[in-house]
Formats: C-alpha cells, structure tokens, sequence
C-alpha cells in the first residue's frame, strides 16, 4: 500500500493494512503490526508502517539477550559450554541452540536473516527518535517456565521430536512460509505440539500474549507502532481493547515442579532405598547384596550405553557408569549433567565448533562432529538411559524379596 502523507496526522488516520490493526486505548494510539521473523514483506511492513504512522514509540517482540542475539549472530563464538553445564544451564542452552537452528533453517529458505523485520523497525525508529520498547519477556524466563511446566520424560519427546525435524532433510515449502505468517517463528518452533503439550503452547503464545500488551499498555508515549509475530497478534489486540491491566511479576516468575512432581523425586528414591533395606533385613545379607548389586549393574550399563550411544570419551562413559547408581536416587543429582560436564572439559568446544553449531545441529553427522553438539548429545542421552535404567532396576531388585 503506497501512501503519500500531507502531515503525520493525516497519514495516521488514513493509514490501512491487512496485517496492522489500530486500537484507540486511553492514552493514545496503538498500531499493531503482525509479521513472519522470516519474511522480505514484513521488513517492507515494519519499516513502511514506521515511516507514515511517525510514532513516539515503537515496541518490538524482543527482549534484551534476543535483541543482542541478532545484532551479532556471531556470538555464538564466546559461548562457554563447560561454564553453562557447571551452572545448571544445559537445558537452557539446548533449547536455544534448538530454536536458534530452527529459525536459521526457516530464515535460509527465504534468504531472509530472522528477525530483520525487528532490526529494521529498530533502525527506522532510532532515525526517527522514538523510543524503542523491548515488549517481550526474558527468553531465559520464558524457556525455564516451559521446563518447569514439563516433566523430565515430555521434555525429552520435545527436544527429540524438535531434533528429528532438523536432521530430516526436508526442504521448507512455500505454503510452510504463509504458516510462519499466521505464527511467529519462535512459536512455529514448537507449535506441531500443542496437542501434545497444551503447556507449552499455552507458555509459548498467551502469557507472551499478556506479558506484550502490558509492556505496550505501559507505552511512555503515543502513537506507538508495534511489531510482533503475527500469531501474537489476536490475543495481543483482544486483552488491548478489553482494557485488561496485566500484572507481569507472576509471568516472571520460575515455576516450582508440581506437588507431585515435587513427591515422585522423592518418593522413588526413598521407596527403592527401603526396598534394598528390607531385602537386608528379611531376605538376609546375599539377598540385600544381590539387589545392590542388580540396582548397580541396572543404572550403570544403562548410562553407559546412553554415553556410548552418544560417541562419549572414554572416561565419560566410566564416569556416567559409575556415577548412575548414586544420581538415581538422589533428586538434585542426574547422572547427564555430570557427563555432559566431563565430556566438555575432556573435548572443549574449539572456535570452529561454535561458529558451525547452528548449521551442524541439521545434520546427523554434525550432532556427532560438533563437539557442542556433542555434549548436549550426551547430556540428553545419558539421562534418558539413566531414567529407563532406573525403571529397568525395580523389578529386578524385588524379586529378591
């Protein structure tokens, strides 16, 4: 659509799209443009809507690690693996390395780069003076609500359900670009499983949905334009022109495990515990002995074969043997972590492994190749064998009761 405004206001008032809507609130104007992370038009969009509507503020679907993310896509290379496993960050740093992969496999089949709609509004913006919003919530925050709203088993399904997409080999087809219109690419990541995980569709799109409005609610001034997936845009536009005033500290908040997510990890180590000890008491010494003996053997090869599955040094494969049987049964310990760390230290990632983990996460060979890969490979691996070695050992210690 090609306008000629006579005046700022004239061009706000006659300005029409099919992908923006204007909502009138209290304070002043809204201009809410729904766009693809991945798509030319909506560069053309975010920069065309900016220019006419000339608004005081522009609110961008970014928050702060997101927004340095794009600016320098090579900061990949100064990430420390071994650090962010040390500090219980593994599962962080897959999934963004997940979605990150995703959106660059999207991004390569239109030979647009991921989120140069944002960069463009931010760069229109700035040469206009307004103020920019960065309206999203932590993408840390946002990732540790979906964690903590899944149990350990969903997680895994997630995470290898979002890998098997990558490394099919399937190219993106143009009727799955027109998707990405209808759900930002972030979302798109994990939309297929909505059915399947309610929770996170639901942690993904409507509490960003809420956590957005509010931080353009908030607007320091008026008119403001803001751009955000198109799939943020229904709910966006309806808790606006309800006039819903959102209180963010609850989104912000990490969720505990469940009451009974909380018992599970205690009740099962305790119940196997008093299993062995009852074994002691009432089946006598070498029956005791012998379900010990079948809980080592049990959790032991499992986590090894988790490591060898993984391609694991050597003496990660002793370590995540010897270390099972005692992470088991301990609910702050998971025998994955503690490989994933040795396996980091005894092949630290070289410069080379960064610059390449977002290309080598499409690839079978390259979750092998790559050493970051592979470290999250065994991450994911050893403590998904260690959980099935775990259910294996049960029947086999009580039958020595």
């Amino acid at each position: 659509m090609n306008i000629t405004p006579d005046d700022s206001a004239q061009s706000e008032q006659n300005f029409e799209h099919p992908h923006v809507e204007r909502i009138d609130l209290p304070a002043g104007t809204v201009y809410l443009v729904g766009t693809a992370h991945i798509s030319r038009e909506s560069v053309e969009l975010a920069r065309t809507v900016i220019e006419h509507i000339k608004p005081s503020s522009v609110a961008i679907e970014l928050c702060e690690s997101r927004l340095k993310a794009i600016q320098n896509p090579e900061g990949w290379k100064n990430m420390d693996v071994v650090q962010a496993i040390r500090e219980g960050r593994g599962h962080l740093l897959l999934s963004q390395l997940l979605l990150a992969a995703f959106q660059k496999k999207i991004g390569a089949a239109t030979d647009v780069r991921p989120g140069a709609e944002m960069l463009e509004a931010i760069s229109v913006a700035k040469a206009m003076n307004a103020e920019l919003i960065l309206a999203d919530r932590s993408i840390r925050t946002t990732l540790k609500r979906v964690w903590g709203h899944l149990g350990f088993l969903s997680a895994m399904k997630l995470i290898s359900t979002i890998i098997a997409g990558l490394i099919s080999g399937e190219r993106v087809k143009p009727e799955d670009i027109e998707r990405l219109k209808e759900r930002d690419a972030l979302s798109a990541a994990l939309e297929e499983f909505g059915q399947v995980f309610p929770e996170v569709e639901s942690t993904l799109i409507g509490e960003r949905d809420r956590y957005m409005s509010e931080m353009i609610r908030r607007a320091p001034a008026f008119p403001t334009v803001a751009i955000v997936g198109a799939g943020h845009v229904p709910g966006i536009s309806r808790i606006l022109r309800e006039g819903l005033s959102i209180d963010l500290s609850p989104l912000k908040e990490i969720p505990n495990k469940t009451g009974l997510g909380r018992m599970l990890r205690w009740i099962i180590p305790t119940l196997i515990i008093m299993i062995v000890f009852i074994g002691f008491f009432r089946s006598g010494k070498d029956a005791g002995t012998a379900m010990a003996f079948s809980w080592i053997i049990a959790t032991g090869s499992t986590a090894a074969l988790g490591a060898i599955l993984a391609l694991a040094h050597p003496l990660t494969i002793l370590t995540a043997t010897m270390v099972a049987p005692f992470t088991a049964v301990n609910p702050f310990l998971r025998s994955g972590w503690i490989a994933a760390l040795i396996e980091a230290a005894l092949r630290r990632p070289r410069v080379g492994d960064l610059e390449g983990v977002l290309d080598d996460m499409t690839t079978v060979r390259g979750w092998y190749r790559n050493r970051v890969c592979r470290v999250l490979l065994v991450l994911i691996s050893v403590n998904l064998m260690g959980i099935i070695g775990g259910i294996v050992a049960v029947p086999l210690i009580a039958r020595h009761l």
